[in-house]
């Protein structure tokens, strides 16, 4: 009867041994799970980060693009208005040499006003054209419609 004891203690350390065993590996097991959990998690942050970036990075181009624009349309305008300023300043520093200045300014103020008053003549003459066959139509219309 003396072994069996001896064997009973052997079979529980052994097992005893390998229940400690199984539980370490349990729990590596469980922090390697956890580990790749919390890699996926991170390499998950890490790819909305980087959306992020790139969405943020396309707006501040388009941004930049719009704004370089707008500088390129102002230096535009602002190069006509030069030119512009430079020919009057011209026209004003050679206003003397032309004599016959005003006078023009005069005929061509004359001008202008004959050619307003020739227009409005033209859309009254138009207006009455269109008007009479409006109402010449009208009245053949209504006419073919009585008879």
């Amino acid at each position: 009867m003396r072994e069996y004891p001896q064997l009973s203690d052997f079979v529980r350390l052994r097992i005893l041994v390998i229940s400690k065993s199984w539980r370490g590996e349990e729990k590596s097991l469980k922090n390697h799970e956890d580990q790749e959990y919390n890699a996926q998690k991170v390499t998950q942050d890490y790819k909305h980060e980087i959306e992020y970036v790139k969405e943020k990075i396309n707006y501040e181009r388009e941004a930049k693009a719009k704004i370089e624009k707008e500088v390129e349309d102002q230096d535009e305008a602002l190069r006509n208005q030069t030119k512009r300023m430079k020919f009057y300043e011209k026209l004003v520093t050679h206003e003397q040499d032309y004599e016959e200045y005003d006078e023009l300014r005069e005929r061509l103020k004359e001008t202008d006003k004959r050619l307003k008053e020739f227009q409005e003549k033209i859309a009254k003459q138009v207006n009455f054209h269109i008007n009479y066959f409006f109402i010449y139509f009208s009245f053949s219309f209504f006419l073919a419609k009585i008879y």
